[in-house]
């Protein structure tokens, strides 16, 4: 758990993780734990499906995984309500098997995803720098 943890928005931080690198699905997870450490696990499962389903109905990220060469990011084939299908079976029907569902699925950060997180990690920088 990072020191910001719980400090921003599951949103936000979900798209600050993508400018840096793929998110798995645990990541999603936590940032919802971290901004909710007192809602039930239900409701908990249910905010990270519905933050999936908003970022990428959006097209602000690509559900896939990474099977691809060298463990490189590939975006599932399959249209994106099958795709959230998917995850929640495997996360909210397997949740007892964290080591299958953590890194089930990941999401990769559009173009259009990135005008939308660059803002963000600019005015934490700029808060970051001025109060330091």
């Amino acid at each position: 758990m990072s020191g910001f943890a719980g400090l921003r928005p599951p949103r936000d931080e979900v798209l600050l993780l993508g400018l840096v690198d793929w998110v798995p699905l645990e990541r999603v997870h936590q940032a919802v734990v971290d901004a909710h450490p007192d809602s039930s696990l239900p409701m908990i499962r249910q905010s990270t499906m519905d933050l999936i389903d908003e970022l990428t109905q959006e097209g602000l990220f690509t559900i896939g995984d990474l099977t691809g060469e060298n463990a490189r990011f590939v975006p599932w084939s399959t249209p994106r309500k099958d795709s959230l299908q998917r995850i929640r079976k495997a996360y909210i029907e397997d949740f007892d098997n964290p080591d299958y569902w953590s890194w089930f699925c990941w999401l990769d950060l559009t173009p259009q995803g990135a005008l939308i997180a660059q803002p963000i990690e600019d005015r934490l920088r700029r808060s970051a720098e001025s109060s330091g």
